[in-house]
């Protein structure tokens, strides 16, 4: 192991032996170092591999690699840090010396943990600049406008239930679906990225379906966009355009009538469906490292492996596994407690966090009498105090999840108390209208939701704060 270190670090590493014993037990330095060099080596991956629009597994996989080689390194960091303790020595230490020791552990633990950043990010990027956001516009508008002439599929198209025959019957002259291609994500607000309405492509259709030169260029267009993204197809613009032509005079047709039709018209629609959601996803959607959800997951991770290491380093092992023992045990007791109540007292399961509270409530009281008392030492005080230390800082989201829960203080995504109806009294024209959903009212209410989640993000981190340096 020690050819692997370069005789700058060797020699570092002797510096903060003598001169800076907390760095030293860190090795903040020897993690910063190896960091760097796999942080290199992520980003090296992410430019060379080959990106695949197919499929967005390829991103998840060298993800999980990287997070493995994370892990390994996290198992073997730890392990040489506690085989240096000088807590179990008494050592005299300044009460600042826990700030630094805590800030040390965090960041080593962080760097060790963004192994896969430099990957995903450029691998992202390199997927979302594909194609310019204008060429990735315009070759949604032209999917959307020829998806109605290239009939490989009937759910498009209007549909009867035929009772002589028995079966579902279709028109392929009447198309009812005009935005099969834009994301489902991007399909509220399609002025903001400049893509064509379903109302505006429903009106270039109706303009269009009776003029074959029109419709000719409209399939050959389609086309070259699928030609564009590498998916494959058997035929040119003109046997398309014949066997619409021919399916439209037959129409309506059933499913076995169509299958005679469609033997030589399969094209994969669905593969050049990912290649736009990929993109589009790449270029406009929140990346899933800097989504709140995540950034919450990664940052709560790392604050409890250095808080579990610390408290390892500093209490007799039996109280350490009786306090771990006893943070998994207790919020399972507890939430088959809350169980046990008859449903009008846990409506929104709202009764669990309240049994968490007061439990952290009774905790801290005999936390507090601990303290207060140190003529003589209590192990259940002693386990009790722990337990305040592990719990403290799940106080402030815990709070803010209760405001949001109960009183709805930041947004409210309930469909029936916006509209204040019950399960059984949604009215018909809201349920079961797709023009709602393209209503301003709705838009309204979405974007209004996206500010009060947003809002509330910044609360949890702000309220937050005072805890964790608590």
């Amino acid at each position: 192991m020690n050819k692997l270190i370069p005789k700058f670090l060797r020699n570092l590493d002797a510096y903060l032996l003598l001169n800076a014993p907390i760095v030293w037990i860190s090795k903040i330095h020897y993690v910063l170092f190896f960091g760097i060099i796999m942080w290199l080596l992520s980003a090296l991956i992410g430019i060379v591999i080959p990106i695949n629009l197919f499929e967005s597994q390829d991103l998840a996989v060298w993800y999980f690699l990287f997070t493995v080689l994370a892990i390994i390194a996290l198992c073997f960091w730890i392990y040489r840090n506690v085989i240096f303790n000088v807590e179990k020595n008494y050592g005299n230490r300044h009460w600042t010396d826990e700030y630094k020791i805590f800030f040390l552990y965090f960041f080593s633990i962080l760097i060790l943990m963004t192994f896969a950043y430099p990957f995903s990010i450029i691998y992202n990027y390199r997927i979302a600049n594909t194609v310019t956001d204008t060429e990735l516009v315009n070759d949604i508008n032209t999917l959307n406008e020829g998806e109605p002439y290239v009939v490989s599929e009937l759910y498009h198209y209007k549909s009867e239930f035929d009772s002589i025959k028995d079966r579902d019957i279709y028109y392929i002259n009447n198309c009812h679906t005009f935005d099969d291609f834009t994301p489902y994500f991007l399909s509220s607000d399609t002025l903001k990225y400049n893509l064509l309405s379903r109302y505006q492509l429903e009106k270039r259709y109706n303009m269009r379906s009776k003029n074959q030169s029109d419709i000719l260029n409209a399939v050959t267009k389609y086309l070259n966009v699928v030609k564009k993204y590498n998916v494959p197809f058997r035929n040119n613009a003109n046997y398309y355009l014949d066997i619409y032509v021919q399916l439209v005079k037959v129409s309506p047709i059933t499913q076995e009538q169509f299958n005679t039709y469609n033997e030589n018209t399969y094209l994969n629609k669905y593969d050049v469906k990912k290649c736009i959601d990929n993109i589009a996803e790449a270029k406009y959607k929140t990346f899933f490292l800097w989504k709140f959800e995540f950034l919450m997951f990664i940052f709560y991770s790392t604050f409890y492996i250095v808080l579990l290491l610390m408290l390892f380093k500093m209490v007799n092992w039996k109280q350490y596994i009786v306090t771990i023992i006893a943070t998994i045990i207790v919020p399972i007791l507890l939430f088959i407690i809350s169980m046990l109540f008859p449903y009008r007292y846990r409506h929104n399961d709202f009764l669990f966090f309240e049994l968490v509270l007061l439990t952290f409530i009774v905790t801290v009281i005999f936390a507090i009498a601990g303290v207060l008392n140190t003529s003589k030492f209590n192990a259940f005080r002693n386990v009790c105090l722990q337990l305040v230390y592990l719990c403290l800082p799940f106080i402030p989201l815990l709070l803010v999840v209760t405001l949001q829960q109960v009183f709805h203080v930041f947004y409210s995504n309930d469909y029936y108390s916006i509209y204040k109806v019950s399960d059984y009294e949604v009215p018909a024209d809201i349920a079961n209208s797709d023009a709602y959903y393209r209503s301003k009212e709705y838009l309204y209410l979405q974007l209004l939701y996206e500010y009060g989640k947003h809002q509330f993000e910044i609360t949890c981190w702000v309220l937050e704060l005072p805890f964790y340096i608590l």
